[in-house]
């Protein structure tokens, strides 16, 4: 995770306080509760992590709409590139 938030910003190499920070938030407002969404674990009872998107909606939008006539837009490969 690191390695690649310095590839996508290299300025972060030279400033371990800034990677920390951009990596912990990250992981807790975006990762944590996709991966839990993608194990199934539930979000009830006491607030366990945010869900600012679920890997079910952002797989649904790659598909195309229920009154989309064939052939009107991408493929179906071309919409997942």
């Amino acid at each position: 995770g690191r390695e690649i938030l310095c590839a996508l910003h290299p300025t972060l190499r030279s400033s371990p306080d800034a990677l920390e920070w951009v990596y912990t938030k990250m992981y807790r407002d975006f990762m944590e509760g996709l991966d839990a969404n993608d194990n199934g674990i539930e979000i009830a009872d006491q607030v366990r992590y945010k869900d600012g998107t679920s890997l079910p909606m952002r797989v649904a939008r790659l598909n195309s709409r229920w009154n989309e006539p064939a052939g009107s837009g991408p493929t179906e490969t071309e919409r997942f590139e």
